[in-house]
């Protein structure tokens, strides 16, 4: 066998520039797009510390309030007993009388704002939670089918009569739409078609002998997952839904009395 130097010498010249244009048309724009990814996510921190800095310098700044409440509802208080020592056992009563009523309205409007202060500061925390997980989530590239094994899951486990009122369309083979973040791949597509017609018809939920009509459409609204959307029902798993599930629980615990969220 002959090698021909000149040959593996050109050879390896041209390995060399290829490397060369490699590193320069697309090593280095990767990691430009890293760092504009990683200064991105510093800034979202950065701003969410502030907010709460913010949150906490309200809080305290009520709490002086209520303490210079207090103190003049004392100051108010040892007036009145001065002035009473001085007056009639009747005037006394009633500037008794008068002082608790001041010091139970000024706690009643400290309670209210403290309730109010608590109630905001809970919802825009819930807010600016879901906002950075979902800028997060972004950024964190997860395959829509990885959801599928979970959704089909529910599907197995939603009751047979519920699945055949989903598919009810009168006339014709039942069909459905399956959405998704991201455009399937043709072979996902498939099985997906192949494992819906599996499971509804398993109870007899379609019409005996018919295929399912599956249509696959992109909706980028759903952050990353999947969404069954029959004739009468959806059923999804996506990151958009449990996203804006988290959101509303945080709200309704933001909207409970403050004795119940621990002040």
């Amino acid at each position: 066998m002959h090698i021909d130097l000149w040959t593996l010498l050109l050879q390896a010249c041209n390995l060399v520039v290829l490397l060369l244009l490699l590193r320069w048309l697309f090593y280095r724009p990767l990691l430009a797009v890293i760092e504009a990814r990683r200064q991105t996510v510093q800034q979202t921190l950065a701003e969410a510390q502030a907010r709460r800095e913010q949150a906490q310098a309200e809080l305290q700044a009520l709490a002086q309030q209520r303490q210079a409440a207090d103190s003049v509802a004392q100051v108010t208080l040892q007036t009145a007993r001065e002035q009473a020592e001085q007056d009639s056992a009747a005037r006394l009563e009633a500037a008794r009388v008068a002082v608790r009523q001041c010091l139970q309205e000024a706690q009643a409007q400290i309670e209210r704002e403290r309730v109010q202060a608590g109630t905001a500061l809970y919802q825009a925390s819930a807010t600016l939670a879901t906002e950075l997980a979902q800028r997060l989530l972004s950024l964190t590239p997860v395959p829509d089918e990885a959801f599928w094994p979970a959704l089909l899951a529910r599907l197995q486990a939603t009751p047979a009569g519920q699945r055949a009122q989903w598919l009810a369309t009168g006339d014709g083979a039942p069909s459905l739409e399956v959405a998704s973040a991201h455009p399937l791949p043709p072979p996902v597509q498939a099985q997906l078609t192949q494992d819906l017609q599996g499971v509804l018809n398993l109870d007899g939920d379609s019409v005996e002998g018919a295929e399912l009509a599956c249509v696959f459409k992109p909706d980028a609204a759903l952050l990353c997952g999947l969404e069954l959307r029959f004739a009468h029902g959806v059923l999804g798993l996506n990151w958009a839904a449990e996203l804006q599930a988290a959101r509303a629980e945080l709200q309704q615990l933001a909207a409970q009395p403050a004795a119940e969220q621990g002040a």
